[in-house]
């Protein structure tokens, strides 16, 4: 779940229906995000900064942030994981465009 106001993404257990752990630290007004995978090693949750123009990618299994924010377009609002996980849409509002990101 993404917390715009706080800068950060819940992960929820949907067996009990809480909150699980501590909130993930995350760039700029997270807006949208995008599960690749479940709970396993190499699952990985992507989560669009609104603010920061950036896609920002979670291990699951870590709970951290892989590595730098990918700069995407213009305030991405919602990401979709297709092609077998072998690429990342990013819907950008303000730049009225879809980037593609391959995934490696």
């Amino acid at each position: 779940m993404a917390n715009s106001f706080d800068d950060t993404v819940s992960i929820i257990d949907t067996v009990n229906q809480n909150v699980s752990g501590e909130p993930i630290r995350v760039g700029h007004q997270p807006s949208g995000l995008a599960v690749d995978g479940g709970y396993d090693d190499g699952d990985v949750v992507y989560v669009t900064n609104y603010q920061d123009r950036s896609l920002s990618v979670i291990d699951i299994a870590t709970r951290t942030e892989t590595d730098k924010p990918i700069t995407v377009g213009t305030f991405p609002i919602g990401a979709a994981v297709l092609d077998g996980g072998d690429k990342i849409y990013v819907v950008n509002s303000g730049s009225d465009d879809v980037s593609i990101l391959r995934v490696e």
